[in-house]
């Protein structure tokens, strides 16, 4: 009889169901990079308030894009001062609280790239920059006119014996972002600077936090406190790729050598003492020590580092479940039309490399202009054409 059939033919139609799904669920997996191409407005609940902290480091003074090349693919464009900058706008124009922080290393070996450097970091609005060892001695040159908000709590003039003094320099600094006020220090690690310039020495990195935090909060209600360290590490992220829960850190700890400087550091704070640390090794690091959340990547304007925290006005407390280390965003200039995206890592970055490669050439290389939170890149920089 027909009738009996119909029970084969349903099956069919849902194994086929299953088998498109499953494949469209396939490819999902292998596709957003580092990029974050569409936007969606996460409406705050009640007594809440959220801010997006972004942050770069070891910018090098790199203010043209680099190129990565891979045999038989398109060349990929990424960072470039244009590029990095709309980048940033598209950020402050669809998030209303932006706190955007250097973990500092900005300045490059050459010379001439120097004052443009610094008038290129003024003109992004950088809100500030950590002053390390290495951009403190370029700017020793008397011909350079300072502009950016440096911060360091712990450098200290032994000519005086008081905290060292530079235009622009200030040991914290303050920023209200919507009903948040949040608090950020830089500190550099005594074991980690390598050629500081004559009369400085660097003072105890968690005393001279414990003076700088008391201070403040003799005077101000801080909700928020993040810290920039300068210190060599060899702390690392399993899963850069991942989005990272407050509530989940347990399952996102940074992997650190024995006897590590930042282990050893972050183990020297006092509990509930600072709400986010960042680095300035030009490596990943995005992940948690503990309950600390802690970014770091690559730099040279290739990638910006992102948190987005919750932050709960009347318990004075941060909303884990609603706070994430979000991915690094990549600065490209054009994706691959089949992956969203234009990142090709090395095989440990991911297993699904070679996936990811022959659906780019499945769809014949097409690139087409970057998207960022739902708009395209070249409308925001002439560096980028069709």
């Amino acid at each position: 009889m027909p009738t009996q059939n119909f029970p084969k033919l349903n099956n069919f139609k849902f194994f086929i169901i299953f088998f498109i799904f499953s494949c469209s669920f396939r490819n999902d997996s292998l596709k957003r990079f580092f990029s974050d191409p569409s936007f969606e407005r996460n409406n705050s609940e009640k007594n809440t308030e959220q801010v997006l902290i972004l942050s770069t480091n070891g910018f090098l003074g790199q203010l043209e894009s680099l190129e990565e090349i891979f045999p038989g693919l398109p060349t990929i464009k990424v960072g470039g001062k244009d590029v990095f900058t709309s980048y940033i706008d598209i950020t402050r124009e669809k998030y209303p609280n932006v706190l955007f922080l250097d973990g500092g290393n900005i300045l490059g070996p050459k010379p001439s790239d120097l004052t443009k450097t610094l008038e290129f970091y003024s003109t992004l609005g950088v809100d500030g920059v950590a002053l390390t060892d290495s951009d403190l001695n370029s700017l020793k040159d008397p011909i350079l006119e300072n502009k950016l908000p440096f911060i360091n709590s712990n450098f200290m003039d032994l000519k005086s014996g008081k905290t060292f003094e530079m235009k622009g320099l200030s040991k914290s600094m303050i920023f209200e972002k919507g009903k948040i006020k949040i608090a950020v220090y830089s500190v550099i690690e005594p074991h980690s600077y390598s050629n500081l310039i004559e009369g400085l020495n660097v003072k105890d990195p968690i005393f001279s936090l414990l003076k700088e935090k008391g201070a403040i909060e003799e005077e101000e209600d801080i909700h928020l406190n993040v810290l920039l360290v300068s210190l060599k590490t060899g702390c690392y992220s399993e899963s850069p790729l991942e989005k990272k829960s407050f509530k989940d850190s347990e399952n996102f700890q940074l992997i650190c050598p024995k006897n590590d400087e930042l282990f050893k550091l972050i183990s020297r704070l006092p509990p509930n003492f600072i709400n986010l640390i960042i680095l300035n090794n030009n490596f990943f690091a995005d992940g948690f020590i503990g309950q600390i959340p802690v970014i770091q990547n690559p730099g040279k304007g290739k990638y910006v580092s992102r948190v987005n925290i919750t932050y709960d006005l009347l318990k004075k407390r941060i909303v884990t479940d609603k706070s994430e280390i979000l991915p690094p965003l990549k600065t490209c200039h054009r994706f691959f039309a089949s992956t969203e995206d234009c990142h090709l890592g090395k095989q440990e970055m991911s297993i699904n490399e070679k996936k990811r490669i022959d659906l780019i050439l499945e769809s014949g290389n097409r690139m087409v202009p970057a998207i960022y939170l739902g708009e395209k890149l070249q409308n925001w920089s002439n560096s980028i054409t069709n």
